[in-house]
């Protein structure tokens, strides 16, 4: 008998595509925007209208810890280490180590030197400060021994199946592979 079978199946055990759950574990959007309206004295809230649509929304719950300048400059120090890209490297925990230590040394000094421009009161440099080393520990904490990439053999399960079968009187055109037309 003559056939030709290939199928490839993806899955992830849940009800989302690859991609999506991909995507989920790599966008920092959501946590970024989070740590912007923390900054500005916000809460995201999901806020439904008439319609029953829901949406989310920012409602000031405080005030803002810095001004806009502070709140733009510090969620861009944060962007530049909490991205799709950083995520996927691989330190050993001596790296992972240095660079906390490297970051929040850095992160203090830019506090200090431009907290009185940001509008930043002196009681809230710790606030920012150690908020921001909480979030930028945990992400980080995904690159120590390759743990984010190894992970995506979890995420995401490819499977291959082929079979060829090839004969003498094999035809393609010919629904049951079996003898060729004359």
């Amino acid at each position: 008998m003559d056939s030709q079978t290939t199928t490839a199946h993806a899955f992830d055990g849940s009800t989302f595509s690859t991609a999506s759950v991909l995507k989920i574990r790599l966008d920092t959007s959501d946590i970024l925007e989070r740590l912007k309206a923390f900054l500005s004295g916000k809460i995201i809230m999901p806020i439904s209208d008439e319609h029953g649509n829901t949406t989310l929304q920012e409602q000031p719950i405080g005030d803002p810890l810095c001004n806009d300048k502070g709140v733009q400059e510090l969620v861009n120090i944060v962007q530049s280490i909490i991205n799709p890209s950083v995520v996927q490297g691989n330190w050993d925990r001596l790296q992972y180590d240095n660079y906390l230590f490297r970051f929040q040394a850095n992160l203090a000094y830019i506090i200090v030197c431009n907290y009185i421009d940001w509008e930043m009161a002196k009681k809230n440099r710790k606030t920012v400060s150690v908020n921001i080393m909480g979030l930028v520990e945990a992400y980080l904490s995904r690159l120590i021994d390759n743990k984010e990439r190894d992970s995506y053999g979890q995420t995401m399960q490819t499977t291959e199946n082929r079979r060829i079968d090839t004969g003498r009187n094999w035809n393609p055109f010919n629904k049951g592979g079996g003898e060729m037309s004359q």
